[in-house]
């Protein structure tokens, strides 16, 4: 078993920044576009369609927020060694 310290952790990190900012904005732009499609319909939850928007909008949500915390350290640590 590999035991990493958190230093480990963060500079493994950090190699990745475009694909975490790269997935970030992915989700983002269908977060965008999965609220288009909800405003764009009435919201009527006995559609399936409309269900299954509101699932992926809340993925999208979970999703984002731990990439937009790994982006936030990141740059933080960044900011550090300057």
């Amino acid at each position: 078993m590999v035991r990493w310290s958190r230093e480990e952790f963060w500079d493994a990190m950090e190699n990745f920044t475009p694909l975490w900012f790269g997935l970030a904005v992915t989700d983002l732009l269908i977060g965008l576009g999965l609220v288009y499609i909800l405003l764009s319909q009435p919201l009527d939850t006995t559609n399936p369609s409309v269900v299954v928007a509101i699932i992926d909008l809340a993925v999208v949500v979970v999703t984002l927020l731990p990439l937009t915390y790994v982006l936030y350290r990141v740059r933080q640590r960044k900011l550090e060694e300057y």
